[in-house]
């Protein structure tokens, strides 16, 4: 385990990465499309990337590892993916503005791999390790709150969509036991097959942070580096090949988005020289792309946010409050191909709210909601152009004082309610987010202005564009719970520069 220098972002956060990679050697990799020689096409080298279920990973640091031969990365996978959450400084590159997104953060590395070269370890009875233990034991050994996977199913035609299956239920009973662990997970490359819907299995969990892509700002052609194309792509396309939602319950998935086109990070010394993804600017980098690229950027952004919230006083920080900074701080997707495809792109600066030092955004990790319309409100002063909003209070409601707008713009009220529910196929406890205005206007959580109420997703987001001045209630009300009690954590922002 690596400790990088003080004064960096992600201090004293440990993360683990379920990494992915695949011996040359592997026999079980499907038409061996991660061989880095023979007659294979970069598109199917590429696709072959996201490893399925059927093809076994490797990590280069054996924290699960039986073989030293297994330990090394020889596709590059795990190495790559790991330097963009934590990488930093390396001695003798010429490119050290190259970093990971919490680049002081501490790594715990997992083997995917057992004796037989399959996926996931063996127990002593032959069995397959549990896939609890995978994000349990480093949880519990090492405090490893943020756990990124950039492996998982793969679409077929044959198959169809994925549906929730045993191992959905295995991570969101994970996570449902252990609060304050965020598993993040690729969604997958399958998009090109079809224009509808290709994202299930282990990223269609209801407790997981599924992580899309978007193209980055270098030129790209074929997901590989383009330095000829005279245009650059645009960071709020979705990528063509990003798997994409709803789920087959009709969950809204991915969660987020983030760049994934041809992003620099590092390269194991056990690969050969490749450039399918664009030649490397520095012989200790390389190119790569897919949503494995873009699943550790969001880890790392994950990481910084938890950093934040210890530092200035939150304890024991939920994975559902880091998931809902995430979700609220997005930048809208203007050019995504369906209003089901995600939330919107990361955004670490719009996600990071300091508790008490800004008037126009808060959060709560509310106090559990144990009976059918149980509900919390808070109450929020929305400003007319060209007044100043004042607050008052009472001790049912909380109260935030807004300031005035720009002259000419108008004012947008952004609000999140993320809760980590119960395993199963569909919602076991069903918590409501509305919100409504002095004048009677009423916004419900994921449902535009329809009176209904969402009843399939543990997510849900109000983005009310040019909300009414004067008094918001946002609450959150208890529709059903079939457990002891159902926490949850809200995040809110008021956004006054919106035309």
């Amino acid at each position: 385990m690596a400790r990088a220098r003080a004064n960096l972002t992600g201090f004293d956060v440990r993360k683990f990465v379920g990494s992915a990679g695949m011996p040359a050697s592997d026999p079980w990799a499907r038409r061996e499309q991660w061989r880095y020689t023979g007659p294979f096409s970069r598109w199917n080298r590429f696709k072959g990337g996201f490893p399925g279920l059927g093809i076994a990973t490797v990590a280069f640091a054996a924290y699960c590892g039986y073989e030293p031969s297994l330990t090394n990365d020889t596709a590059g996978h795990g190495i790559h993916v790991c330097g963009s959450i934590l990488g930093g400084s390396i001695p003798g590159s010429s490119h050290n503005s190259v970093r990971g997104t919490a680049p002081q953060a501490e790594l715990v590395v997992q083997s995917l791999l057992n004796e037989e070269k399959g996926l996931f370890p063996l127990t002593e009875s032959g069995t397959k390790y549990p896939l609890t233990k995978l994000f349990t034991e480093p949880y519990e050994k090492y405090n490893a709150c943020i756990h990124s996977n950039s492996w998982g199913a793969e679409w077929s035609k044959a198959k169809g969509k994925l549906p929730y299956d045993d191992q959905s239920k295995e991570i969101d009973t994970c996570v449902w036991k252990n609060p304050e662990l965020l598993i993040c997970f690729a969604a997958g490359n399958d998009g090109a097959e079809q224009r509808a819907p290709t994202l299930g299995s282990q990223a269609a969990s209801k407790n997981v942070l599924t992580i899309g892509a978007t193209e980055s700002t270098r030129p790209s052609f074929g997901a590989a580096l383009d330095p000829s194309k005279k245009s650059a792509n645009h960071a709020t396309e979705v990528s063509y090949y990003s798997s994409r939602g709803p789920t087959k319950e009709q969950r809204i998935k991915p969660d987020v988005v983030a760049p994934d086109t041809a992003i620099l990070s590092t390269k194991s010394r056990d690969t050969p020289k490749d450039s399918s993804y664009g030649k490397s600017p520095d012989p200790l980098l390389a190119y790569s792309s897919g949503t494995s690229m873009a699943t550790p950027l969001v880890a790392g952004c994950a990481t910084v946010l938890r950093e934040v919230l210890l530092k200035n006083g939150v304890e024991k920080p939920s994975a559902a409050l880091i998931k809902a900074l995430l979700i609220n701080g997005a930048f809208t997707i203007h050019h995504a191909h369906s209003g089901n495809e995600c939330f919107g792109r990361v955004n670490l600066k719009n996600s990071i709210i300091i508790p008490g030092s800004d008037p126009n955004a808060g959060f709560l990790m509310g106090e559990p909601l144990t009976d059918r319309n149980e509900r919390k409100t808070i109450n929020v002063s929305i400003p007319a152009r060209g007044l100043t909003a004042a607050s008052s209070g009472n001790n049912d409601t909380i109260d935030a004082l807004r300031v005035t707008p720009p002259a000419g713009k108008g004012v947008t009220l952004k609000a999140t309610l993320v809760y980590t529910d119960a395993p199963g196929l569909k919602l076991q406890n069903d918590l409501n987010l509305f919100v409504s205005t002095s004048d009677g206007a009423r916004r419900n959580g994921n449902m535009g202005t329809s009176n209904k109420f969402d009843r399939s997703n543990n997510v849900e987001q109000v983005v009310w564009r040019g909300i009414p001045a004067g008094q918001a209630q946002i609450t959150v009300r208890a529709q059903r719970v079939t457990s002891a009690a159902q926490d949850f954590a809200l995040v809110w922002r008021v956004i006054l520069n919106e035309d």
